[in-house]
């Protein structure tokens, strides 16, 4: 049947269906301020039981490094830095406080240590780190925090405490509740492992209890409906630790509060119900009347005109992976294909202009345009939080004379060949670049000085090994020079930090070349 068939019929009952459609409009407009509502008031429970989460955290990582600072952990004699050990335990949240020393041996322990621990990937750079959530012995949910002595003689010994989570769940049970609702609140991690929940077992499935969660996990702060355990319709509310200072920040922990809609107690649940009961008395006569109009009407026109509308917000917004499903060829089927089809070569025409734009086409690398972009955003993110970054410029010695003695195509193939070294040679977090010619550009985010001339002195030496070999066959090598500058030690600014790094470069060029030199 086509649509002008289906819009005849529709017409020739239209004098009933306009009260049918009104009350149902009232009805989902109301539902959806409801719900927006308890939604809100989730929502700031999150967040309040967030801060709280991060206050305690924050208190207890303070403790666990004014200790690591105290001298007593190391003087003798040793009964007196167990009994600083102990006390601390009783004071805080452990199960475990240890001294470990450089290959993680014990050294002193107090509290429940189920073996000495191991100390961190990074334990050479003496950075504190946390371990993902475990259990202990006894089922009890726990992480264990690494923290470097500070006190006097302490040399690369480190501080580790077994932190015990359970006191998560009873601030969970203690804290102030939205209006009385009875709601579920959980904490649980970026793999959706339970850490601590006020109205069930910790050792419950996130997934199995919480299937609303899932689909708000996308966003740092977000609220929805769905379902939760057993099938239990809900509205939850989601907020993620920000981590006060690190290694919190690396914690990624989400805090959960949960609503059931089933409870006839809560007051959203029981206005809804009594609204629905007096829409649906003064709409039945009128529904009952136009029910099969309604169902041609809103499965032959409404569902394909509200996919197409939804579809053209999404690609105003800017996703172009919307496609619209087809179920029929009439006027609304053939228009979702050829909505669909523009989609695709939108989609194609606007990657391609994105790698043109942004990507050097000899090397693979970035351009001088997208590191333009990128270096801008990070020194604004130096400008906001205060961390430091590096900038590098490499430069290919002697590239003219290269050029000369083994042509042009052996120039180009040793720029490629670097660019493809540079990259393994640094973190998944810095950011090269061809700046232009035969120099590239290396972004070091939140790396000091002297740790980003380590980095690059790795990448010097991978370019001197490289093994190079021109086209009639005769070996070539090759080195680069490297200048590097800091943000903020050495500027605050983009042109100022660039002339900070090239003035290190031609430093490097001048002690002869091959080298690493800073500002």
């Amino acid at each position: 049947m086509s649509l002008r068939a289906r819009m005849l019929g529709f017409l020739l009952l239209g004098g009933l269906l306009p009260v049918a459609a009104i009350a149902w409009f009232v009805f989902w407009y109301i539902e959806v301020r409801l719900y927006d509502q308890l939604e809100l008031k989730l929502s700031i429970s999150a967040e309040e039981l967030r801060d709280d989460v991060d206050r305690d955290l924050f208190e207890h990582y303070k403790g666990l490094k004014r200790l690591a600072e105290d001298p007593a952990l190391l003087a003798p004699p040793a009964g007196a830095a167990e009994g600083l050990l102990e006390t601390a335990s009783r004071e805080g949240p452990y199960l475990c406080l240890a001294i470990l020393e450089p290959g993680g041996a014990v050294r002193r322990r107090s509290g429940r240590c189920d073996g000495a621990g191991e100390l961190p990937a990074d334990a050479a750079e003496r950075t504190p780190s946390l371990s993902p959530v475990r259990e202990a012995g006894d089922g009890v949910p726990v992480v264990d925090a690494f923290v470097p002595l500070r006190a006097p003689g302490a040399g690369a010994r480190w501080l580790r405490a077994t932190l015990d989570l359970r006191p998560l769940s009873d601030m969970l049970t203690r804290a102030r509740r939205t209006g009385g609702l009875d709601e579920d609140a959980a904490i649980y991690t970026a793999d959706r492992r339970l850490v601590a929940r006020r109205g069930g077992p910790i050792s419950a499935s996130v997934a199995a209890e919480f299937p609303v969660l899932a689909a708000l996990d996308r966003a740092p702060a977000a609220s929805g409906r769905g379902a939760a355990s057993r099938g239990r319709p809900a509205v939850a509310a989601v907020n993620t630790l920000v981590g006060l200072s690190p290694p919190l920040d690396a914690l990624k922990w989400r805090v959960a509060v949960v609503q059931p809609l089933d409870d006839a107690s809560e007051p959203t649940v029981l206005l809804l119900r009594q609204l629905r009961k007096g829409i649906l008395l003064v709409a039945f006569i009128a529904l009952l009347t136009s029910l099969a109009c309604s169902v041609v009407l809103f499965r032959g026109v409404m569902r394909p005109l509200n996919r197409l509308t939804d579809a053209t917000v999404r690609v105003r917004d800017g996703d172009l992976t919307t496609e619209i499903e087809v179920e029929r060829l009439d006027e609304l089927g053939r228009l979702a294909l050829f909505f669909n089809e523009m989609l695709r070569k939108l989609k194609l025409s606007r990657d391609q202009l994105t790698a043109l734009a942004t990507t050097d086409g000899l090397t693979g690398l970035a351009n001088r345009r997208a590191f333009d972009q990128r270096f801008g955003e990070e020194l604004r993110r130096v400008s906001r939080y205060g961390r430091p970054l590096s900038l590098a410029l490499l430069d290919v010695d002697k590239f003219k004379d290269c050029n000369d003695l083994h042509g042009h195509a052996f120039g180009d193939e040793v720029l490629r060949r670097i660019a493809a070294a540079c990259p393994k040679c640094c973190r998944d977090t810095d950011f090269v670049a061809r700046y232009g010619g035969e120099e590239l550009a290396l972004i070091l985010p939140e790396t000091p000085k002297k740790d980003a001339a380590a980095v690059l002195e790795r990448v010097r030496r991978a370019i001197e090994e490289l093994e190079l070999r021109d086209s009639s066959g005769r070996a070539a090598r090759v080195t680069v020079s490297i200048g590097v500058a800091n943000c903020p030690d050495d500027a605050a600014d983009e042109a100022a930090l660039l002339a900070r790094a090239d003035a290190a470069l031609y430093a490097a060029k001048k002690a002869g070349r091959n080298r690493v030199a800073l500002a």
